[in-house]
């Protein structure tokens, strides 16, 4: 059984994944002055980029 620690340990340190995946692209078009698409294309750019580097990362500390 999973302690009930880190279920709510989880569910609160997924809230700022949750609103930077739901508000990331608007942030850009708004703060930047881009158009709909324009935002939605680079804020999916850096998410698959910083994926992409952080798995890789992850994976080598964790082979050390």
């Amino acid at each position: 059984m999973v302690p009930t620690i880190l279920i709510v340990n989880h569910s609160i340190a997924s809230i700022p994944t949750s609103a930077l995946t739901t508000y990331g692209s608007k942030y850009l078009e708004r703060q930047f002055g881009l158009s709909a698409h324009a935002s939605s294309a680079y804020f999916g750019m850096i998410t698959i980029l910083s994926s992409m580097i952080g798995t890789f990362f992850g994976g080598w500390i964790h082979k050390r």
